[in-house]
């Protein structure tokens, strides 16, 4: 896909999230994750570096971002930026294992992170963009590609899930980047 076609998938992306703000149908908060996504969208897809040009394209600005870091308060252990974390044993999955459609919508979880040694749990959200069989040692677990953001974190992440006799089994492998 050339850098033309990327752009309009973007922008109409952007118009489309915008339209659902008007009608009422997303928070701001919810726009503005939405916009998040598809500025880390286009940056991967275009190996882009950070520019005015990237934030208006996805009808953001520098105050954007930077406020909606500012509003999280670190509440857990802070995690190394850039790094790639391991979770289990999240809780909520119950709406995405349900879905037979799953694509291309955000899931809110609960991750279990730390705070001066005591587990706390966090929302999560997940953008699932493919939901796959899993292959190997992950035969019987449905893996799910996608985006994740929680508490200043953001990153692509892999959700592998599979239920048994009513247990809920799950391993997140989830980039963390600080969103500044």
């Amino acid at each position: 896909m050339d850098k033309k076609e990327i752009i309009r998938q973007i922008k109409e992306k952007r118009e489309r999230l915008e339209s659902r703000y008007a009608k009422g149908m997303l928070t701001h908060d919810e726009l503005l994750r939405n916009k998040t996504i598809l500025y880390h969208d286009i940056m991967i897809m275009t190996r882009a570096e950070h520019s005015e040009e990237v934030l208006d394209l996805c009808g953001l600005s520098k105050e954007d971002i930077i406020s909606s870091s500012a509003n999280h308060e670190l509440d857990h252990d802070p995690l190394t930026d850039g790094s790639v974390y391991v979770f289990k044993g999240l809780t909520g999955l119950e709406n995405l294992i349900r879905d037979n459609d799953p694509e291309g919508k955000v899931f809110t979880f609960q991750l279990p992170l730390t705070c001066s040694g005591k587990r706390i749990w966090k929302d999560f959200q997940f953008l699932v963009r493919q939901k796959k069989a899993g292959q190997d040692s992950w035969q019987g677990w449905n893996v799910y590609e996608g985006f994740g953001r929680f508490s200043i974190y953001s990153g692509e992440g892999t959700l592998s899930v599979r239920e048994d006799e009513n247990l809920i089994q799950s391993v997140l492998y989830q980039k963390c980047y600080t969103q500044m």
